[in-house]
């Protein structure tokens, strides 16, 4: 497991072939945009490359991912966009968890899965790693390039509100905007439409509120009992961890999603000085600064009091409580 600069990444992309790129499980706007931007650009400097299908990369995103078909090439060289460990990636590929040559990442915790690992915690999203690689490699920007780009940087930093945008973020999506992408359209389709299943679900979500220690946390609840009510699919669930931290004063916003029976996937959502990844390593997991997540075990109540305990510990330690 060896850590290295762009300059290696780009002798590595140049001197093989037989790309196969894989996303993380869930996959989101950050790691399919990765994905499929770094094929795109591979193809283009004429390697064969494709995207490991999983199966589960959503429809939402198929005006970058549509006509698309996988079919594993012989001696692949194995590629990790946006997976900060090897249990993030997808169950279907899990068998292939030793084999990755090299990972191009931009989570500042994590355990290096790779032979050759990429870690650049400063990006706002990944897709801005891809972008450097790709210039780097002076290769064309084009418009299926710059569409996928554009989606991860805008969904991993909320279209551009989260504090992990910087004056970086705005320049590269100032000159993707400048490719001919439809901006506009990919911001409808990231941030405001929404499928009946999703609205039934959220509103469900919302009736779960609960506020505490002095406004400080806030956490919501689903279960499977309430997905199935709504008619809801996993891809439903995206978005709904925003729905506590937009509750004015809060620091820290819990979204519990019930994955089985007695074990609860924790979405961690804060505001400075809190840290994230400080309470979801207590629970073994990660993520980053302002978002992060973990798993937790028991019942509803347990899974929520455990939370809520770390999380009373942490604002007590920033002397908010």
């Amino acid at each position: 497991m060896e850590k290295i600069g762009l300059q290696k990444v780009c002798e590595i992309l140049r001197s093989r072939d037989n790309f196969v790129i894989f996303t993380h499980h869930k996959p989101d706007g950050d790691t399919v945009g990765s994905a499929f931007a770094l094929m795109f650009a591979l193809r283009d400097l004429g390697k064969c490359a494709t995207v490991f299908d999983s199966g589960d990369i959503p429809k939402k995103y198929d005006y970058f991912t549509k006509d698309f078909t996988f079919e594993m090439p012989q001696n692949p060289t194995f590629v990790a966009v946006d997976i900060a460990s090897a249990d993030m990636l997808t169950p279907a590929a899990q068998r292939y968890k030793g084999d990755f040559h090299l990972s191009i990442d931009h989570h500042a915790h994590g355990t290096p899965f790779a032979k050759y690992n990429y870690i650049n915690s400063a990006a706002a999203a990944n897709c801005e790693n891809i972008y450097e690689i790709i210039n780097a490699l002076n290769i064309e920007i084009t418009t299926p390039i710059a569409s996928a780009l554009y989606t991860g940087i805008a969904t991993d930093t909320g279209c551009f509100m989260y504090s992990n945008t910087t004056p970086l973020t705005h320049l590269i999506t100032a000159e993707l905007i400048g490719r001919k992408i439809d901006f506009a359209e990919i911001n409808r389709k990231m941030f405001e439409s929404k499928s009946p299943a999703h609205i039934n679900l959220e509103k469900a979500a919302w009736q779960t509120l609960e506020i505490s220690h002095n406004g400080l946390i806030a956490t919501v609840f689903v279960t499977r009992e309430m997905f199935e009510e709504a008619g809801a699919g996993e891809e439903d669930f995206e978005g709904l961890a925003s729905i506590p931290r937009c509750v004015d004063g809060v620091k820290i916003g819990i979204t519990l999603k019930e994955a089985e029976k007695g074990v609860y996937k924790c979405s961690l959502r804060s505001y400075p000085p809190i840290d994230s990844t400080v309470i979801a390593a207590q629970f073994g997991g990660g993520g980053h600064i302002r978002a992060a997540g973990c798993t937790v075990k028991g019942t509803l109540e347990q899974a929520k009091g455990q939370l809520i305990f770390a999380c009373e510990q942490e604002l007590k330690k920033q002397g908010l409580l």
